[in-house]
């Protein structure tokens, strides 16, 4: 089942699968399910450990390496 993730953190990741067109995925949760529910409703910030994360969490697309 796919989730919306637009109350999540997620798109504003830089780990994101942007490709996978439900972006249920990303480089902490890359296959199964893809990210758990719990971070994907905003249940649980993915600044703090997920099992199952392997130790990747979220951070801020880098915007200043566009910048010219």
């Amino acid at each position: 089942m796919t989730v919306p993730i637009a109350i999540a953190s997620c798109p504003s990741c830089r780990h994101l699968h942007r490709a996978d067109r439900t972006g249920n995925f990303c480089d902490a949760f890359p296959d199964g399910v893809g990210i758990p529910r719990p971070i994907l409703l905003a249940e649980h910030d993915h600044k703090t450990p997920f099992p199952g994360d392997h130790g990747i969490r979220f951070e801020p697309i880098d915007t200043t390496a566009q910048e010219d």
